[in-house]
């Protein structure tokens, strides 16, 4: 009994031991330097909900920096700690509360009362960023109410402040968009709004892709802007700290014209398609699980898009982790023309936002050809589509040629969703094209739903 009491008293006197030399560890070392954060913690700012994300910061060497979560009821959420590296740099790996609209505090701590870093109203729902060009604005003032007021905030290009969406600068376009994901979601939405009117294409890629871009692509010293201070700063500023919280959808709006005036347009399309491979490439990697919506999809680079999300004839492009989710213009019928409609373009980008089951449906009700019917010189197209294709006077970028490549006249009428072709010449065979130049931005072939008819290129014997 009396060795038992020995050994007790030994075990305990050692526990004492060590449980004091690891208090003195953590209380004498109090860093005089104070910590850093990601640029993107601050009051009222919104998280993604029920998902791991990082927060990282910079401070001393052996330096412990603790975080504690808590909700506005006072309920600690998670106490975290981590010790500064070698190379001065802490994180914090964690996951988040499910979406709600309740308050959370996050406090940062470092062992010295004047570094104490306390964030308040920190909410967690969705988080949402736009890149590339503004979204075509709808002529309806909106206004938010109190609830989303307080429910949805923004950070803007130029700024590292999370805001009210009343407050920002915003255009009115993503605003509905928003309010109508809130009204479906009901919880908080976050949005990081990086888009711009004559943003360049190259600012969201990183360096060490901008160099590799440099040095295989044979167009790239047409680009002057390419070795301004500009270059890669989006993604320097924003998207490097940003891919450690995650994003739930990226939302990338056109992008194209910043280069057309650059140089001849035959190089721009393949220098356009080249360099959002390498954008995408690089937003996959960065943002795993995340839904990327290509916006504003031109025949320039329709064929592109559609590849890349078949990910068959491009395997070196390849995007792994990303749905890829093309959401095409909706154009009306306006006289001798079609017209871009805004307010249809918006409603599509929101209802596929909040119905995944839509998302498919996107790219594959686009009209393609379905069916060939060939009555001496006459050829009827039908098209996939169940709508209407809008009447025009002109197809533009619709080519028909004879045997010996010859361009054929050729009138027409649309039926519904059939186009008849009537050939002023007798031939054997004919060639018709549809949106197969690279100078292609004049196709004018929708269907009454808005949604393009997808170029096609087919020989027929007559």
């Amino acid at each position: 009994m009396k060795n038992i009491n020995k050994i007790f008293h030994l075990i305990l006197f050692t526990l004492l031991i060590f449980v004091s030399f690891g208090c003195d560890v953590e209380t004498d070392f109090v860093p005089e330097e104070d910590f850093t954060l990601n640029s993107f913690i601050f009051d009222g700012m919104v998280l993604s909900s029920n998902t791991v994300i990082t927060i990282s910061g910079t401070s001393v060497d052996g330096a412990t920096i603790k975080l504690q979560i808590s909700d506005e009821y006072g309920k600690v959420y998670k106490n975290l700690s981590s010790i500064v590296s070698e190379d001065g740099d802490f994180n914090f790996k964690f996951k988040t509360p499910k979406a709600s609209n309740t308050s959370y505090i996050l406090e940062f701590s470092d062992g010295n009362s004047a570094h104490l870093k306390k964030y308040s109203n920190v909410l967690f729902g969705k988080l949402f960023t736009f890149l590339g060009d503004y979204i075509p604005d709808v002529d309806d003032v909106f206004e938010f109410s109190d609830t989303e007021k307080e429910s949805i905030k923004i950070m803007e290009l130029g700024e590292h402040n999370w805001k009210s969406i009343s407050e920002s600068s915003n255009y009115n376009a993503i605003n509905i968009i928003i309010h109508k994901i809130y009204e479906s979601y009901n919880y908080p939405i976050g949005v990081i709004n990086l888009s711009s009117k004559s943003t360049f294409l190259d600012y969201y890629l990183s360096s060490e892709v901008i160099t590799k871009y440099k040095t295989v692509n044979k167009y790239v010293d047409s680009l002057s802007h390419l070795d301004d201070e500009k270059t890669s700063y989006i993604y320097n500023e924003y998207l490097d700290e940003l891919k450690e919280l995650h994003v739930d959808s990226i939302f990338w709006y056109q992008g194209a014209m910043e280069y057309a005036y650059s140089f001849l347009i035959d190089n721009f399309i393949t220098l356009y398609n080249y360099t959002l491979f390498n954008l995408f490439n690089q937003l996959s990697k960065d943002f795993e699980d995340c839904d990327i919506y290509t916006l504003q999809i031109g025949y320039h680079n329709f064929a592109f898009i559609n590849e890349l999300r078949k990910s068959q004839a491009y395997p070196s492009y390849h995007i792994e982790n990303v749905n890829l989710i093309p959401i095409f213009d909706c154009y009306v019928e306006d006289g001798d023309s079609v017209i871009l409609d805004s307010g249809k373009y918006i409603e599509r980008i929101s209802s596929l936002i909040i119905d995944k089951t839509l998302r498919n449906k996107s790219f594959d009700e686009a009209s393609s050809l379905s069916n060939i019917i060939v009555n001496n010189n006459t050829i009827k197209l039908s098209f996939s589509t169940k709508d209407s294709i809008i009447d025009v006077k002109s197809i533009y970028e619709l080519v028909v040629k004879d045997e010996d490549e010859n361009e054929i006249d050729y009138s027409f009428v649309i039926e519904n969703n059939t186009i008849i072709l009537t050939i002023v010449k007798d031939v054997t065979m004919i060639h018709i094209s549809y949106g197969q130049n690279l100078d292609n931005y004049k196709c004018n072939l929708f269907t009454t739903d808005g949604l393009p008819v997808i170029p096609f290129d087919i020989t027929i014997t007559l």
